[in-house]
């Protein structure tokens, strides 16, 4: 009895390996899933990669700002990008500063052609209207991530940004 228990088992066993297995309509049901959630996902991650990009405009601005500043107190008046001691990566971006005055500054960060309907561009203005008044500033930002350039004026820091921009 032990020997026949023993062999219905085996062959229940060896009986059942036959039918394992996924049918085809799980495995379809499975892809289908997989792709939903990365056409979710993809669109998602594609912007947050456009965010990291967008983030060297940014602190490329911010420097140049500082190193402004710093100019202003040191010579008396604002300097171009080859005066300042700041030192920028311009992979994404073409920066380009522009000393209006001697009490202003206008500093703008915008995308290569490569990247111009994925990115925003920037445009910064620094004021210090006589060398014993604070320093006004501002950083500002395309709403959209079109092929237009921000517009702000070399005044931007009194103004504020124009139209269709946020102030960062």
């Amino acid at each position: 009895m032990n020997s026949n228990l023993k062999a219905k088992l085996l062959f229940a066993l060896n009986h059942n390996k036959k039918d394992k297995g996924f049918t085809l309509i799980e495995l379809l049901v499975v892809i289908i899933i997989i792709g939903i959630l990365s056409a979710i996902a993809l669109p998602n991650l594609l912007s947050q990669a456009n965010k990291a990009r967008q983030s060297e405009g940014k602190s490329n601005i911010g420097a140049i700002v500082r190193g402004q500043q710093a100019y202003r107190l040191e010579e008396g008046e604002f300097g171009n990008l080859g005066d300042l001691d700041v030192t920028i990566e311009e992979e994404f971006y073409a920066t380009t500063v522009t000393a209006s005055s001697q009490s202003a500054a206008t500093i703008q960060a915008n995308d290569v052609p490569q990247f111009q309907s994925d990115l925003k561009s920037y445009e910064a203005g620094v004021l210090q209207p006589s060398s014993t008044a604070p320093f006004n500033s501002v950083i500002c930002e395309d709403s959209t991530a079109s092929n237009t350039n921000v517009t702000a004026s070399a005044n931007a820091a009194a103004t504020g940004c124009g139209a269709g921009e946020t102030v960062n």
